[in-house]
């Protein structure tokens, strides 16, 4: 009898193996695109406005979020609302910026260290009224007066206690 498989079947060991590199090498594809899709959906917006609204004390809403290991992390539709004493009378959002792009160095990462290698913000919109600017103005401590001078101590030549050498 001979041992040897016929040409042309393939063995059913390696057809596993194939099926098993396949999934191992579609993994990280699948696993973006599913981290995509949570960052976009509300609950992850509003879980995210919420960090940052805890940061900055203002009001944050977010259009939605996406990442990637070549560009980092986008916020896009980032807006600060104005404080609630404003907003009956201002419209316009305090800060509103089309995408927040922020990229890692991700060597720093894998240690353990937060580091950014830089920030890029499309379209930044600033609305400051001047309300807001003369309460912050207003808030500012006095300026400190300054200090008195140390006081003058007078100081008299020291008086020689021996008789007079002669020269």
């Amino acid at each position: 009898m001979d041992s040897e498989a016929p040409i042309g079947e393939i063995r059913r060991g390696s057809r596993r193996w194939r099926k098993l590199v396949l999934i191992l090498l579609a993994l990280p594809a699948i696993a973006l695109l599913l981290g995509n899709l949570l960052l976009a959906s509300p609950w992850s917006c509003r879980w995210i406005a919420g960090i940052i609204q805890a940061r900055t004390g203002l009001e944050t809403r977010i259009a939605g979020a996406s990442w990637s290991p070549w560009n980092g992390a986008a916020l896009n539709g980032l807006e600060f609302l104005q404080p609630v004493a404003l907003r009956p009378l201002v419209k316009e959002p305090l800060f509103q910026c089309a995408s927040v792009r922020v990229t890692p160095v991700w060597r720093a990462w894998l240690r353990g260290r937060l580091e950014v290698r830089n920030i890029e913000l499309d379209s930044p919109k600033i609305f400051l009224p001047l309300e807001v600017i003369s309460s912050l103005a207003g808030s500012s401590p006095p300026p400190a007066a300054p200090a008195p001078a140390p006081p003058a101590v007078a100081t008299t030549p020291p008086v020689p206690n021996g008789p007079p050498v002669p020269s």
